[in-house]
């Protein structure tokens, strides 16, 4: 986990990969607490076949 972005109703977690690129995931809040990555931490990226969404180039 590269840096986490706290929006209130969702937080947007940005994840550097291996090859020095960054991707941005976007989680719901749906509880006050629980378990939710941090900085540092180790996550695995995955995403539905249609879900991405490229931006530029």
């Amino acid at each position: 986990m590269d840096n986490i972005a706290y929006l209130g109703d969702i937080t947007s977690y940005y994840v550097k990969l291996a090859s020095g690129k960054r991707v941005q995931a976007t989680m719901t809040n749906v509880e006050r607490r629980g378990e939710r990555p941090t900085w540092g931490d180790t996550v695995f990226v995955s995403w539905e076949a249609s879900s991405p969404i490229l931006l530029g180039n």
